[in-house]
């Protein structure tokens, strides 16, 4: 899977920290959204909608350059006017499923979300995981929804967009084994430990 290895400058409460955000880079700004808006269900099945197409993985808008040199120069994937202006990549996608604004070049970025920045989502245990909460890599550079338990607290459904150099450069759901410490989950199938996150 390859991760972009921007960074982003940000500040919380007068100290500074280079927080690694992959999938790409657009200023953050405020959400224009309530909580319905991302209710579980409407989460879930906005997930689904990019699932389903098979949606492939750009670091841009539909038909905009896209500066990730695995993916092509422009992104051409399936085109809807409902999606279009969002970046298909792993934080357009959570972005997208959590009904926020295509801010920026089209959408948040990992660096927006919790644990990094508490604008819009905070830390939750990893074992009051819920369908549409979303897990962001403790390491930067990658986001994840979740979709459901299979069994409470040791495996789940997630989806992501995994990447253009990705066997599946396209947004799927995967099952997955897991390990809970806390607000960390460790995810198998990924490799690596993330933070479970819930928006605000």
């Amino acid at each position: 899977m390859n991760i972009s290895t921007r960074g982003r400058l940000v500040i919380l409460g007068g100290l500074v920290s280079l927080a690694s955000i992959g999938c790409s880079s657009a200023p953050g700004a405020p959400v224009g959204t309530t909580r319905s808006a991302i209710a579980s269900s409407d989460a879930v099945s906005r997930a689904m909608e990019w699932v389903d197409a098979q949606l492939h993985y750009c670091e841009a808008a539909y038909g905009r350059p896209d500066y990730d040199p695995s993916c092509s120069s422009v992104c051409w994937r399936r085109e809807n006017r409902a999606w279009d202006a969002y970046r298909s990549d792993c934080s357009g996608f959570v972005t997208w499923a959590w009904g926020l604004p295509p801010v920026g070049d089209g959408g948040y970025v990992t660096g927006d979300f919790a644990p990094y920045s508490p604008s819009f989502s905070h830390t939750i245990s990893g074992r009051s995981l819920e369908p549409g909460d979303a897990l962001n890599r403790n390491s930067g550079g990658h986001i994840v929804i979740f979709k459901h338990w299979e069994t409470p607290g040791s495996s789940a459904v997630f989806m992501e967009e995994p990447g253009c150099s990705s066997p599946t450069p396209f947004a799927h759901e995967f099952s997955s084994s897991v390990s809970i410490s806390g607000s960390d989950v460790y995810i198998d199938y990924e490799g690596d430990s993330f933070t479970a996150i819930r928006f605000n």
